[in-house]
């Protein structure tokens, strides 16, 4: 094997793979543990997308007709770079729309699944990542843990691929404040975390009326 066959390879083979961390990173992780084998070859399966895309620009560049011409070329360094550098903006392009081009065929899945099949709609997202994570905003939670109630706003937590942990914050200002009252802010239940393994319940309370209370102080402050 001389160098030519391994850079061969090796452009085979790394693009895909680093387009499926790439993916990884921008998305989160789901609730299993990702499996070394399967990330390996999901990576080489998005390699074929790379590779064509970057076969089809330099053909039309060059006006290449045989895959022969492009191996001959690759001696000239200056073209290997090129090559190199277009994988690499392939590769990353790739990688931030994976998870995006994943989700519409997803729909597109169960749009026929519901139709045409009578069944009902899935995805690959964890109840962790449902409850927590798709939704960017601040949360006051309440857990329950053998019978002990805990509340407090949602800090750190882990990912979905971890051990479930997360912190709950209270802030100074806000116990110190004698209208402050928790019980009063926050009644509604928005949703419920429910592990049955370890019978554990964790409460995502709506915080529309903590946030009038919010704004009232500050228009109030203001005046």
């Amino acid at each position: 094997m001389n160098i030519l066959d391994a850079i061969g390879i090796l452009l085979f083979i790394l693009p895909g793979i680093l387009a499926e961390k790439i993916s990884h990173k921008v998305d989160f992780p789901t609730g299993r543990k990702r499996n070394d084998f399967l990330e390996t070859v999901n990576g080489i399966a998005l390699s074929f997308p790379i590779l064509l895309a970057v076969t089809l620009y330099i053909r039309k560049k060059y006006c290449f007709t045989k895959i022969t011409r492009i191996v001959e070329k690759m001696d000239n360094l200056d073209f290997l770079l090129e090559i190199c550098l277009y994988t690499l903006i392939a590769t990353i392009i790739t990688g931030i729309l994976y998870i995006p081009v994943k989700v519409f065929l997803r729909w597109i899945v169960n749009k026929f699944r519901k139709k045409y099949l009578n069944k009902m709609e899935t995805d690959d997202k964890s109840c962790w990542r449902r409850f927590l994570i798709d939704e960017n905003k601040y949360k006051f939670l309440e857990v329950i843990i053998g019978g002990k109630k805990y509340k407090g706003f949602l800090g750190p937590f882990s990912l979905p691929n971890e051990e479930r942990e997360i912190t709950l914050e209270t802030y100074d200002d806000l116990l110190c404040d004698p209208e402050y009252n928790p019980r009063k802010l926050f009644t509604k239940v928005k949703s419920t975390y429910i592990d049955l393994e370890k019978n554990i319940v964790v409460r995502n309370y709506d915080t529309k009326d903590f946030e009038s209370w919010l704004n009232q102080k500050k228009n109030n402050h203001n005046m």
